[in-house]
């Protein structure tokens, strides 16, 4: 009797190195039937903004997925409730609606959250590889959308959405004393609607069960702005 030759795996390749790519290839790695890489152009793998806010369908994705644990290694902080509130004119600090407490939803850091997913790939480099499909996880700006789509197709370039945000993060202390002591006395997040803007905090925290809490007790203040008129191009450098 001969020994069948070994099943070839299906070899796959991850562009893109954010949340999207590394969420995917945490999930897959499991599966014996697939060899499977991420490639990321930049020397190291990072994450921009601060925070990654996770309401409780993507929760239930992950813990689908086995990776609940990640998000408590990431140091996830998991809000008791979301509050809307009246930002500004006659009926300013009118509340708007208390987000239900059975749907709490989880704040992260980015980059720890990045860090927990990359944590069981192995890391080696290379330029030329071969692989039976590829994903593109590579963002608005990548090369896997042009390439698919062609350059000059409608869909492949970003397109404005009428709004901007910016994202900071400042201590606790800070916090108090320009929001007020009423608005940390339990763990929930404000969002706060004015006339063109959008306001809104969560408190951060960082590093799970036995690590070093950087960012603990701080807070992300996350700003955005409505506009009508399409901001001037700016450097993404």
């Amino acid at each position: 009797m001969t020994t069948p030759p070994p099943t070839k795996k299906i070899r796959i390749a991850i562009i893109g190195g954010g949340l999207a790519g590394a969420t995917l290839i945490h999930s897959l790695l499991k599966q014996p039937h697939l060899s499977i890489h991420i490639y990321e152009s930049a020397s190291v793998f990072s994450e921009r903004g601060a925070a990654v806010g996770l309401a409780i369908n993507a929760q239930n994705a992950l813990s689908k997925m086995g990776m609940a644990e990640v998000v408590s290694k990431a140091g996830g902080v998991r809000m008791n409730s979301s509050r809307t509130i009246v930002a500004s004119g006659p009926h300013a600090d009118d509340i708007i609606f208390d987000l239900a407490s059975e749907l709490q939803g989880l704040v992260v850091h980015r980059a720890e959250l990045l860090k927990e997913l990359l944590a069981p790939v192995p890391k080696e480099y290379g330029t030329n590889v071969e692989a039976d499909a590829v994903i593109g996880a590579d963002g608005i700006h990548g090369f896997v959308r042009s390439y698919i789509l062609g350059k000059d197709h409608p869909a492949t370039k970003a397109r404005f959405a009428g709004f901007w945000d910016c994202r900071s993060l400042v201590s606790m202390q800070k916090a108090k004393e320009v929001l007020g002591e009423k608005y940390f006395e339990e763990q929930r997040q404000y969002a706060w609607c004015g006339d063109g803007g959008f306001f809104l905090h969560d408190v951060l925290d960082g590093g799970g069960d036995g690590a070093v809490r950087r960012f603990c007790n701080d807070i992300l203040i996350h700003f955005m702005g409505i506009r009508r008129k399409k901001l001037e191009k700016r450097s993404r450098s």
